[in-house]
Formats: C-alpha cells, sequence, structure tokens
C-alpha cells in the first residue's frame, strides 16, 4: 500500500508530508527554510534550478527506510528531482542542502555514471565531497554521524573531523579513494571528502573545481581521472593529496 501523502508548492519545491504530522505542523516555516537555503546553493553554486524539486517529508526513518532502503535520514535521486528527508523530534531540521547539491550539481553536466542504483556525475568521492562541503558550510558547520545539528564538543568541522587521521597517517592518499572501488574499500572518515572538496575550492576556486568535477568520471581509468587533476590544477595527484594534509593540520576553525 503506498503512503497517503499530502502535498504543497512553494517556487522551487513540492512538499509531500503527512497528515498531522510535524511537518505539516511546521510547513510554513520549512517552506521559507528551504527557498531561502536554494537561493544560497544557487549563488554559490552559479546554477539555476530549472524545475521545481519534489521533497518528501518522512515522520520517521523506520518509514523512510522501509519505503526507500538506506540507513541515512536524507536521499536524492537525479530520476524525478525527488529528495527525501526524515523529519521529527530526533531530526528536527530539513537538512536537505547536502541532497540539493546532488540534484543542483547536474546542472554543470549530464550525468556520467550509475552507481548504487543511481545516477552521479564525477567520481563517487567527489560527487560526495561536494554536498558534504556545502551542507557544512550553509546548513549546519558542525557534525557527528547523523546528528546533523551537533555541536562542539560532539560536533566537529570538516577538517577537526578528519586532522587527528591526518596526523596519525590513518587518512588514505586522495588517489586510493579516487573511484569508487577505493571508496568502498578504502574510506575510513566521510569527512575527508568533504574536507578535500572544500580545500580545492577554498584555495584553488570553484571555477577550477567544476572544470574537474566534470571531467572525472567512474567511466574512466584511474590514470585518467589522475591526469585530468594534472590538467586542471598543473600539479600531480600527490602534490594535492600533500598540499590538502597541510591545509587541514594548519587550519584553525
Amino acid at each position: 500500500m503506498g503512503i497517503n501523502w499530502k502535498k504543497s508548492f512553494s517556487k522551487n519545491f513540492i512538499y509531500y508530508y503527512l497528515p498531522e504530522s510535524m511537518a505539516e505542523k511546521n510547513l510554513s516555516e520549512i517552506k521559507n527554510s528551504e527557498e531561502n537555503l536554494l537561493i544560497k546553493l544557487e549563488n554559490f553554486l552559479e546554477i539555476k534550478n530549472p524545475k521545481k524539486i519534489n521533497l518528501y517529508l518522512y515522520p520517521s526513518l523506520p518509514l523512510k527506510k522501509n519505503d526507500l532502503g538506506g540507513i541515512s535520514p536524507g536521499f536524492s535521486r537525479f530520476e524525478g528531482r525527488k529528495i527525501a528527508y526524515v523529519y521529527n523530534k530526533k531530526f528536527t531540521k530539513v537538512a536537505t542542502a547536502h541532497e540539493e547539491t546532488h540534484l543542483l550539481c547536474f546542472e554543470w553536466d549530464k550525468p556520467s555514471s550509475f552507481i548504487e542504483n543511481q545516477y552521479i556525475i564525477s567520481t563517487a568521492s567527489f560527487y560526495e565531497g561536494l554536498a558534504m562541503y556545502t551542507q557544512s558550510k550553509f546548513f549546519n558547520k558542525y557534525f557527528n554521524r547523523y546528528s546533523l545539528t551537533a555541536k562542539p564538543p560532539k560536533g566537529m568541522t570538516l577538517n577537526q573531523a578528519i586532522k587527528d587521521d591526518i596526523i596519525n597517517d590513518r587518512a588514505p592518499k586522495i588517489k586510493d579513494i579516487l573511484m569508487y572501488k577505493g571508496y568502498c574499500q578504502k574510506l575510513k572518515n566521510g569527512a575527508q571528502l568533504g574536507s578535500i572538496s572544500e580545500f580545492l575550492i577554498e584555495i584553488y576556486s570553484l571555477d577550477k573545481f567544476r572544470e574537474l568535477f566534470i571531467k572525472l568520471a567512474e567511466s574512466k581509468t584511474q590514470a585518467e581521472n589522475e591526469s585530468f587533476l594534472k590538467t586542471v590544477y598543473g600539479k600531480n595527484i600527490d602534490t594535492l593529496d600533500s598540499e590538502w594534509r597541510s591545509y587541514v593540520v594548519n587550519k584553525t576553525d
């Protein structure tokens, strides 16, 4: 049996929610928050959202898991321009900066790979890394697992979360997690992905990052993808890896 959603609209979204849910109660606040967030993402990514996004607000994680799968409170798919998020007393913010970034980045270019039953652009590490960075920049700079509204000392910035791993030589090299196989087998701390994207954007510019992001693809070979970093940045992947590690260790945030 399907879920009996209620529906409401704003300029850039169609909202789906259940009757008498927390989402229905706070719908006006959610609409304002999402529209304001989208403007920030559009301006930062230099993208214009072309059509309405379907945003499903689930009242519980089990309901979302039963309907869509996955253990995360967030979900997005290029097909159907669909975002889903758990919104309840535990997850009190509709933290869709991450998922909206996944949809908006397809305005940079068409999908280049199909992984984990979804289309992506770039490689998995950079596709996730950009979204983690924008989540920290425009929603909440501190995070702790799925506590998207975490605060210090429990919550840490992307760089704080990966710094200890770098100092103790536990963070894999960028080349080792550049593609999906390494992403699955060697990545130990997801904050590394967001931190790498932050470094490349804030030190070298969004324009260069976008150029790289579009060139990278899971359908390319490891050697081809590594060559794209050299083409865009004029430095090989090991040099950029060393610069990123120094950036994190020396950054105070």
